[in-house]
This record gives structure tokens, C-alpha cells and sequence, in this order.
């Protein structure tokens, strides 16, 4: 699937929209700002591994304390995962790259510890456009199988407060359903993993409070 420009700018009204919310909500306790960062992915279910597809994230979250010790942030966030696997330069025959491009919202539990700040949750995406290559060129719609739409993950990771307005975060991030189905119903994979394909992803980022 090409990349598709209306959904590009529909991410950016909504992020600008947001930002313009984030402006009026310090009065109720609630604090927010923007965040940035880079993830490195791969594609449980599609034969290779490694986190080899370098890529990157940004958007805006807003938080707020429930009390000393806990909390809860929301994002949206654009992010960029899939796969990669490619052995040409060494010499190899083997290639394969996938670009699955979403719009998440995350909604995390914050557990407050001095400076650190451990976080669990879920979020639910939305892949904008999704593409995938091989040694011959891009893989058509009618050769492989399409994406699902709709992604819900599980995150884990913690947060490091680095100064008023900044903290730095560090999360490992799993679908908890599949993204797509590899075999047809006709075909009996031996193992569950075979049959679909998960996202996996570790990430990075750094967030400011405006």
C-alpha cells in the first residue's frame, strides 16, 4: 500500500488540535506537552528476527497524578514498525522489508518512585498505510496478505525524570492480538506464532512538558 497523504494530514490536525487542548488543562491538574523518540521493531510470524527496522515516533501525550504514588498518561502518537531483513550487502540472496505506519492512542498506569516512574497499559492503533518489498520489489495486495486494520498492544517500561520538564522513556511494546493471518484456514500451521504475525518493539523516547 502507498503512502497515503490524507491520512499524513489528518494525524497533523490532530496532533496540532491536541496541542491547542494541552494549552488550557494545567488549571485542572493535568500536565502535557509533546514527545519524540526512536524504536527498533520486528515481525513475530513472518520467518525472520531481529529488531532490524530502525524507525522513529512523535506526537503528544498529557498526564496527571492520582496521588503520591500513582498516576495515569494518555498519548497519540505516530510510529513507524515492521521489519527487516537483508543479507545482500554481505553477499546473501535474502530481502525483506515492511513498513506498517500507525496512529496509536496509549493509556497507561504510573506507578511514582523517587525519579523513576514505571508504567504498564494498552493502546489501540490504527495502520494509516503499510508496504512490503522483496529482493524482486514491492509485494502487490494480491500477493500478500493484508494487515488488519486495527492493532491493540501491551506496553511495559519505565520513565526517568530528567529535569521539570523533561523525562525520558524507555518501553518494550506486543501485540496482543495478531496483525495479520499467514496461512489460509486450508493450512494447519504446527505452532500459533506461525499462523499470525505480532508486532514487537522496543522504544525510546523523550518527552517535554509544555
Amino acid at each position: 500500500m502507498k503512502i497515503n497523504l490524507s491520512n499524513s494530514k489528518k494525524f497533523l490536525i490532530s496532533v496540532i488540535f491536541i496541542l491547542f487542548v494541552l494549552s488550557g488543562i494545567h488549571a485542572q491538574d493535568f500536565k502535557g506537552g509533546i514527545m519524540g523518540g526512536l524504536v527498533s521493531s520486528q515481525v513475530d510470524g513472518d520467518s525472520w528476527a531481529g529488531y532490524n527496522k530502525s524507525s522513529f515516533t512523535l506526537g503528544a501525550f498529557v498526564n496527571r497524578k492520582l496521588n503520591n504514588d500513582f498516576g495515569a498518561q494518555m498519548e497519540i502518537r505516530y510510529v513507524r514498525k515492521g521489519a527487516l531483513q537483508d543479507d545482500t550487502k554481505k553477499g546473501g540472496l535474502t530481502y525483506y522489508k515492511s513498513k506498517l505506519n500507525y496512529v496509536e492512542i496509549p493509556l497507561k498506569g504510573r506507578y511514582y518512585v523517587n525519579r523513576f516512574i514505571f508504567e504498564g497499559g494498552a493502546a489501540l492503533g490504527v495502520l494509516i498505510n503499510s508496504s512490503e518489498e522483496d529482493l524482486y520489489g514491492e509485494i502487490s495486495g494480491l500477493e500478500g496478505t493484508p494487515f488488519n486494520r486495527m492493532e491493540i498492544s501491551g506496553i511495559i517500561g519505565f520513565s526517568y525524570t530528567v529535569s521539570e520538564n523533561i523525562f525520558i522513556n524507555f518501553h518494550l511494546q506486543y501485540s496482543m492480538l495478531p496483525i495479520r493471518t499467514n496461512f489460509s484456514n486450508n493450512i494447519q500451521p504446527l505452532y500459533y506464532y506461525q499462523k499470525y504475525s505480532f508486532n514487537n518493539l522496543i522504544g525510546f523516547s523523550l518527552y517535554y512538558y509544555l
